[in-house]
């Protein structure tokens, strides 16, 4: 079950994001001395006592002017300043008084009626593929499933859901699986109204599941006035039926790759594997096996020559079956950008997986990063804004949302997202991780530590929490202690892999531009995924001008501070 957010402790957070706590106990200090100092005065010149009481009345009036004050104002060296997060485009949190999105609709988690939670995975499996194909019809702005999966158990009612959501619609039901047959019921609700606009029950053989959902897809559509093209009609009408082990295996791959751990993502290759051997053209198997690859590159939990020629291998299969499969072609885009450096092409296919469909993620994730790359930030930050919208509750697409900010050296503002982030997931370890760098790098060395000490607490197993330590250790001068770090990284790469983009960074951080070299050499030759962020990443900016540091980039084929630039090497 989801953890819900308590609203007292969201209500401290946010508090203490806007420094409130901090203006409250400024303005009593400063109150407290402006009353001393007077009390001194007018004793001294035996002044009268009403203006003693005038003067305490007005600091007691005052002390909620200044709280109110400091939740929508900043106050520091450069004065006084609105409080960014509240410019239009900054938010990420929900509002429950915008307005519903026309054409936009959420499908809530379809509930398991089978005995026992064993068929969950295809509850969940039904779920994530109805979003998927509501998803493919441009004039809908569909939820996206990470953010819906945090409503399976809620007890809220749907119109607090919509006003959270900002939809305008709602898909809820059920399904019980049998050995041959699924039975759906499915119903379409106006939140607002509480008006239930459509329902039916559906009864096929598993089989035919897929052309199911595609049904559903064009009812709910026409229900809601939805436009929908001639080249989506056609895609909705020509479902393959799907051999039912084959469905089974790759709903229980979505199901382990939704996890995002070593474990999940070896479970999922079985499963994907088991799928495509029952039906070898299988095409959303061959998209799951290379996500899977894609994702271990990206992360960097392998090496990028084993996971990203695996990756490609799985999308060119998908594609050639079905050259318009939006997922495979984000899959491509990716490649080309981590790993073969082709800026441009991944551009190109990127956009070209958006035009298929609009509302998906990754290939505004993946955009955004490359224009991150290519130095337009700006861009960037809407691209990375708009899956937030489709996806609010993604603590990745939140934590993204910080790395940008990160890399354009907005680290006030990174840290306030990434605080955002541990607001939908309190236990998510990476914002911990990331907020302790970004605290390194505003050298608030106290609030770093701990941090790391909070990330080790969660997870003392994770080799990223002493990744991150080495950096922060790195960026705060302590350099004796990283370098002790450094080599309990060193003597652990003998037993899991560990990527020499850790090393350079730390290195870069020290100003030790010669070990710095050699590892970043060794990471543009392992073609590790991060690299591409070499002309914007913080971590080097201590070494940007020395001699050398340039070919690097030229290596890669970006600029310093963002930008293409020809490649003097091709790997």
């Amino acid at each position: 079950m989801t953890k819900k957010i308590n609203p007292l402790v969201s209500l401290f957070r946010e508090l203490k994001r806007r420094k409130v706590f901090e203006a409250g106990a400024f303005y009593a200090a400063g109150a407290w001395l402006v009353v001393e100092a007077a009390g001194v005065v007018v004793q001294t010149y035996k002044a009268p006592d009403w203006i003693m009481q005038v003067l305490v009345a007005l600091a007691f009036a005052g002390f909620p002017v200044a709280l109110i004050l400091s939740w929508f104002f900043k106050f520091g060296p450069k004065g006084i300043s609105r409080d960014e997060s509240e410019q239009p485009g900054y938010q990420n949190a929900l509002s429950a008084d915008s307005p519903a999105v026309p054409g936009s609709i959420a499908v809530l988690p379809f509930r398991n009626m089978g005995a026992g939670s064993d068929n969950d995975y295809f509850a969940d499996g039904l779920t994530e593929v109805l979003i998927a194909k509501l998803a493919g019809i441009h004039s809908l702005r569909v939820i996206s499933r990470t953010t819906i999966m945090r409503y399976r158990e809620t007890n809220k009612d749907l119109r607090q859901i919509g006003r959270e959501l900002q939809v305008a619609h709602i898909i809820e039901g059920s399904v019980l699986l049998s050995d041959q047959s699924v039975q759906v019921v499915a119903q379409l609700i106006d939140p607002l109204t509480d008006h239930h606009r459509w329902a039916e029950t559906y009864t096929r053989p598993v089989q035919d599941f897929i052309g199911l959902l595609n049904e559903i897809a064009c009812i709910v559509s026409v229900e809601i006035g939805a436009r929908i093209s001639a080249a989506e009609k056609k895609r909705l009408d020509s479902a393959i039926p799907v051999d039912s082990r084959a469905l089974r295996a790759y709903l229980k791959g979505r199901h382990f790759f939704s996890q995002r751990t070593q474990p999940g993502f070896q479970a999922a290759l079985q499963y994907f594997s088991d799928a495509i051997k029952q039906e070898a053209d299988h095409v959303p198997s061959l998209v799951g096996m290379g996500e899977v690859f894609l994702i271990q590159g990206i992360y960097g939990s392998l090496p990028a020559k084993e996971c990203f020629p695996q990756a490609k291998r799985y999308f060119a299969a998908a594609l050639r079956l079905d050259d318009e499969e939006y997922a495979a072609l984000s899959g491509m885009a990716a490649i080309k950008m981590f790993f073969e450096w082709d800026f441009v092409s991944a551009r190109s296919i990127f956009q070209a997986s958006i035009a298929q469909n609009p509302s998906q993620i990754i290939g505004r994730i993946g955009l955004g990063d490359l224009l991150v790359v290519v130095g337009e930030q700006q861009a960037a930050m809407e691209q990375i804004h708009t899956a937030l919208r489709l996806d609010p509750l993604d603590v990745g697409v939140s934590m993204n949302v910080g790395d940008f900010l990160f890399f354009g050296r907005r680290y006030e503002q990174a840290i306030e997202q990434w605080e955002k982030t541990l607001g939908i997931a309190e236990h998510f370890v990476p914002a911990y991780l990331r907020l302790a760098e970004a605290y390194a790098f505003r050298g608030e060395s106290l609030a770093a530590k701990k941090h790391i000490r909070r990330a080790m607490e969660l997870d003392s197993g994770n080799t990223q929490v002493l990744v991150s330590a080495v950096f922060v250790s790195a960026v705060t001068g302590d350099h004796g202690k990283a370098n002790s770090q450094l080599e309990k990284l060193l003597a652990l790469s003998a037993e899991r892999y560990v990527a020499p983009w850790v090393f350079a960074r730390a290195y870069a951080a020290m100003c030790d531009t010669e070990n710095a070299y050699e590892w970043l050499d060794r990471s543009i030759n392992d073609r590790h995924g991060a690299v591409i962020f070499l002309g914007v990443n913080p971590a080097f900016d201590n070494i940007r001008t020395q001699p050398g540091f340039s070919n690097f980039l030229d290596r890669i084929g970006i600029a310093d501070g963002g930008g293409l630039a020809a490649k003097t090497t091709d790997l």
